[in-house]
């Protein structure tokens, strides 16, 4: 049986563990090498049963750990063409582990789960996000870093057991918060981060096409909070019996709750 589980999510870091008892995957190694081993540790995961690591794109918070991580355990890495050429010109990887490139929309395998990537909209070289199957056929999709839901990333959406999806910040702490005027705009843009309201409505969508198990994640520590994401899709959702469905959300700085699938 796989489960899922954010190791760390939010704006500063963020690595999410899928597999089993014996090993499994990393989407982003957005924390130094150390945490995401502690991480593992808790889940009694050895890093060094990390068959690949999935490199959604490269801002800093989702590969701030790959060097150190590629250095001691030499993991492959797949992702798209233009991170790989800016983690191959920054030397963010180390020489002793390959970097695998994938193409939009076009299945590859690693270890026993077969993976779909899929374009999200972000203002970084490119961004993706990833439909994954597992061994027992079950659907798990991971979803951040997506200024709104497009129609590929809802047809990629549809059908999952188990989703991850973006609720990044709430729009009234985000007009009333510190940030300057052009951050604030860059989050709310269409490829800046989706919304609460904008999370809630999708999956207000998932749920009623069969997706039963929901974690929040990439949460802004800023301008969002685990209650105020939580009480937003939950309102949302309030004419859904609520034995339909499981909504977890995943903390910052520890990992989150294991989701079975």
């Amino acid at each position: 049986m796989s489960r899922i589980c954010p190791l760390y999510s939010s704006s500063s870091g963020n690595s999410t563990f899928l597999g089993g008892a014996k090993g499994g995957i990393l989407i982003d190694a957005g924390v130094s090498c150390k945490r995401i081993c502690e991480a593992l540790q808790s889940l009694n995961v050895s890093s060094e049963a990390i068959t690949g690591i999935l490199i959604t794109h490269e801002h800093s918070d989702h590969i701030k750990g790959l060097l150190n991580f590629t250095k001691k355990y030499h993991t492959p890495i797949f992702t798209g063409l233009k991170t790989a050429e800016y983690l191959t010109a920054n030397n963010l990887v180390s020489p002793d582990s390959t970097i695998n490139v994938f193409s939009d929309e076009k299945e590859f395998c690693v270890d026993n789960f077969e993976i779909h990537p899929f374009k999200t909209p972000h203002d970084s070289r490119e961004s993706f996000g990833f439909r994954i199957k597992n061994p027992e056929g079950k659907i798990i999709v991971s979803c951040t870093d997506l200024g709104n839901v497009t129609q590929v990333v809802h047809k990629n959406l549809l059908g999952a057991s188990v989703c991850l999806i973006e609720a990044n910040y709430d729009e009234r702490m985000l007009n009333n918060g510190r940030y300057p005027y052009f951050l604030k705009e860059r989050i709310k843009s269409n490829h800046g981060h989706l919304s609460n309201k904008c999370c809630a409505d999708e999956i207000e969508t998932l749920i009623q096409n069969g997706t039963d198990r929901i974690i929040l994640g990439h949460l802004s520590q800023e301008n969002n909070s685990p209650y105020v994401a939580r009480r937003a899709v939950e309102t949302t959702l309030c004419d859904i019996p609520e034995d339909e469905y499981q909504l977890f959300v995943a903390p910052a700085g520890e990992p989150g709750q294991e989701v079975e699938i």
